[in-house]
């Protein structure tokens, strides 16, 4: 049949080859498995996200359990050591307790003294670099001891004491320790000490804190009573210091009791 007038005729394409369906179904194949791989990857990676997420809930779980567990022992920390205080503080006040601490400060006391008593304090000496020769000189020249023998005296060692050490009272300077090898001569000192009687020096054997107070004080009481016409002395002793006193027509020394 022949063209209408006016009408174009259509060429028809050639129909598709075997060869070029399969390749178009090859390459339609292959994109399918490239989403597919994709896909999958996608979705390991998507496991491997949640994998982490919950191990990240799991230690924040654990961590929390922790912070708790912490929390709880801090707590039984806290009141085991109010415990503790409470006990110790009970155990201190109790007297057996104080009994035994007032036991060891006597035997300190003890042991001090007796450490202590080769020592003697020179006070109102005068300032100067070398306290060997001061108390030598001293000794010399207002104790009226020989020469030689002073110059023979073992000192151990002398220094002047520091400011928050020692009595210094009235005097000029802080007094000066001596420490002696022999008690012999720190004996022989004391037995000339009266020669000082009336002048600005003083020799003094030395002591524990607690003992040194207590003479201070017992000097104080002992200076008013000698305004009286009483006569005094300081006995020391390894845990205390006594003041005795007695009148001119008395031979007998007593205790005067500090009230």
């Amino acid at each position: 049949m022949s063209p209408k007038k006016g009408e174009k005729s259509e060429k028809s394409s050639p129909p598709p080859t075997l060869e070029s369906i399969m390749t178009a179904i090859t390459a339609l194949t292959n994109t399918v498995n490239n989403i597919d791989t994709k896909l999958d990857n996608a979705i390991l990676r998507v496991d491997k996200l949640e994998t982490h997420v919950s191990n990240i809930e799991t230690k924040i779980s654990d961590i929390n359990t922790n912070m708790s567990d912490v929390e709880k022992n801090q707590d039984f920390l806290s009141s085991e050591m109010d415990l503790l205080k409470a006990t110790i503080s009970e155990k201190i006040s109790s007297s057996d307790h104080q009994s035994a601490i007032d036991k060891l400060n006597s035997r300190i006391t003890q042991l001090e003294f007796h450490d202590r008593k080769y020592n003697l304090l020179f006070y109102g000496l005068p300032e100067s670099d070398n306290t060997d020769v001061v108390v030598r000189g001293f000794l010399k020249d207002k104790l009226e001891l020989d020469s030689t023998y002073v110059d023979k005296l073992v000192f151990v060692n002398s220094h002047r004491l520091p400011g928050s050490q020692g009595y210094r009272g009235n005097y000029r300077t802080q007094p000066i320790i001596v420490r002696f090898a022999l008690m012999s001569e720190r004996d022989s000192i004391l037995k000339k000490t009266f020669k000082l009687k009336g002048s600005s020096f003083v020799i003094k054997v030395d002591l524990p804190s607690c003992l040194k107070s207590q003479r201070s004080v017992l000097e104080g009481i002992g200076y008013r009573l000698r305004q009286e016409g009483i006569l005094t002395r300081i006995r020391v002793f390894p845990l205390k210091v006594i003041l005795e006193t007695k009148s001119v027509s008395d031979n007998v020394w007593r205790e005067y009791k500090v009230e």
